[in-house]
């Protein structure tokens, strides 16, 4: 980071391998960054960073979503963020349907491309809910539909 190297976190971990009727203990290496989990393959080592990381909600705000009875209490579930980085449709009984990206992006330091060896590109937040305070949300007229896949509509 900067001027400064600094070495991957390392840890043995033992993954109970089911094979058949008898399960095995796997021993693997596993690596974390400063930037967060690597990744290693024949190419190399690479960091892994997500919007979402270290948020424990989404098993509460998947629930919660599935329960909402409108689309403001529908919005008021993603607007806390620990579904991010995620496109959703909503549709109701009332004829209400709606698109909705859910962006977890970096609030970086601006002004330059970040290659992420330096601590001013270091991600210190999240710019706050950027799917309704720009636009990415959008409640679509009850006579049309919208698709975000190249796909015909049907």
């Amino acid at each position: 980071m900067g001027d400064q190297w600094r070495d991957l976190e390392k840890q043995t971990v033992t993954l109970p391998v089911k094979l058949g009727p008898i399960t095995l203990p796997i021993r693997r290496t596993i690596y974390r960054s400063v930037h967060g989990p690597v990744i290693k393959n024949d190419n190399g080592y690479f960091a892994v960073r997500y919007g979402g990381m270290g948020n424990l909600g989404q098993l509460d705000a998947y629930y919660r979503l599935n329960k909402a009875t409108d689309l403001d209490e529908f919005q008021a579930i993603l607007a806390r963020m620990d579904i991010p980085s995620t496109n959703f449709i909503y549709g109701d009984e009332d004829g209400n349907i709606a698109f909705i990206y859910n962006a977890a992006l970096p609030d970086r330091a601006k002004g330059y491309a970040s290659h992420g060896t330096d601590e001013v590109s270091e991600i210190r937040r999240l710019c706050p809910n950027a799917a309704s305070e720009n636009g990415q949300s959008s409640k679509i007229p009850n006579r049309a539909v919208e698709s975000g896949a190249p796909a015909p509509l049907l």
